[in-house]
């Protein structure tokens, strides 16, 4: 009976494969993350929320008040903020539409917006699988919603953002910090569109 009580609670101990976790600045998310510049980034993924061959690519930039948002796809569709102005851009057919709307921040949930709350936040860790493969994770927990990190080693492979209204997971690309501001600019070859 002893024996496997205590292989009981031996289970129980290792098969939940998480754990809660108050590190100061040691989680691999921190470590990766620690030079972003949440003003100034220009961030690639690949869309994996229907499948692991999706060629979708988003990518998500910024250079202070101006923001970039590109969706790659089955169609291209580019959303650009400034001004206190949203430009949705359809470089398919070459046109784009201007409307006045409080930006939205596409990258909430995904990138981190303060480093510093990322170095000292409480972190949920352990392994699990994505598309049948095994990856370390951590979790962040802020309010209703969720961000998990996936990682092979310290290399960063998903992101997974789960909040009340959905759930997004995106295969990290690559980022930087030096790039053209050109891309928050409307080609002058498109045509305005009003309703």
């Amino acid at each position: 009976m002893k024996k496997i009580a205590f292989f009981v609670l031996l289970f129980l101990l290792v098969g939940c494969g998480s754990k809660t976790t108050i590190k100061n600045g040691d989680s691999k998310t921190y470590s990766f993350f620690k030079n972003f510049n949440t003003k100034k980034y220009y961030v690639s993924f690949w869309d994996r929320n229907t499948s692991i061959n999706d060629d979708t690519k988003i990518i998500m930039a910024r250079n202070d008040d101006k923001y970039y948002y590109e969706f790659d796809g089955y169609q291209k569709n580019i959303i650009i903020q400034k001004d206190g102005k949203r430009y949705d851009v359809n470089p398919n057919e070459k046109n784009y539409f201007v409307s006045q709307k409080e930006y939205e921040d596409f990258s909430y949930g995904i990138l981190p917006s303060d480093i510093g709350w990322l170095k000292k936040a409480k972190y949920e860790a352990g392994v699990e699988k994505i598309y049948n493969k095994k990856y370390s994770f951590e979790k962040f927990t802020n309010g209703s919603d969720s961000s998990i990190y996936y990682f092979n080693g310290k290399k960063l492979i998903y992101i997974k953002h789960i909040s009340i209204q959905n759930t997004v997971l995106l295969r990290f690309n690559f980022m930087k910090f030096d790039f053209s501001s050109k891309i928050f600019e409307i080609n002058k070859d498109f045509t305005e569109i009003t309703y």
